[in-house]
């Protein structure tokens, strides 16, 4: 996720509008431990960036995909409009996507007042969707515990005056149990960089 929050931070500084507009691919367009590198690849193109992660100690090949126009139209006063998708492969096969956008078009800015009432063991996937409306990333294992999967809302805004920059992340987990689809785990993580 570390690696979304630079590719955004690089376009802002780089220029009026920086990476190659894409249109996101959606959940139910890939699968989870079935779809590739290469058929992302040629679904998007080439990605804006590359590299690797270790999670929960797999070393995975991520995929990522930006675009940034200053004079976009984004959901918040005086943030850069931006989007990214980013997907995580192990032994060259999907195991994570997520996707964050700023723009009013597509924005995944979520209402973390409502994490609170999703509750572990006795919420299920369905509630949790109904409560915070549709997940904008996926994850199985290794970037989640054990067996669960998770359902991810993750929102990227970066405000820029000059060279300097502050960019607010939110980022929320909802891992649950394949089968029985009962929430196991619900992590919220709030930040707010600065830098320049």
């Amino acid at each position: 996720m570390k690696k979304i929050i630079v590719v955004l931070s690089l376009l802002v500084l780089g220029a009026c509008s920086a990476g190659a507009d894409f249109n996101r691919v959606e959940n139910k367009s890939v699968a989870l431990g079935k779809t590739t590198i290469v058929e992302i690849q040629q679904k998007l193109g080439a990605p804006y960036a590359s590299g690797k992660e270790v999670k929960n100690g797999a070393t995975l090949d991520v995929l990522s995909y930006s675009f940034a126009d200053t004079k976009g139209d984004p959901l918040e006063k005086d943030v850069v409009a931006a989007r990214t998708q980013s997907f995580y492969f192990s032994n060259d096969v999907l195991v994570g996507q997520v996707f964050t956008s700023s723009f009013k078009s597509d924005a995944t800015d979520f209402d973390t007042s409502l994490v609170g009432k999703i509750q572990k063991n006795k919420s299920t996937v369905s509630e949790v969707r109904a409560l915070l409306g549709k997940e904008t990333g996926k994850r199985s294992e290794p970037m989640t515990n054990g067996k669960a999967e998770a359902i991810v809302y993750y929102y990227v805004a970066t405000r820029a005056f000059g060279l300097k920059f502050t960019t607010k992340v939110k980022e929320l987990v909802v891992e649950y149990d394949k089968s029985s689809q009962l929430v196991l785990d619900v992590q919220l993580k709030e930040t707010t960089d600065s830098a320049g």
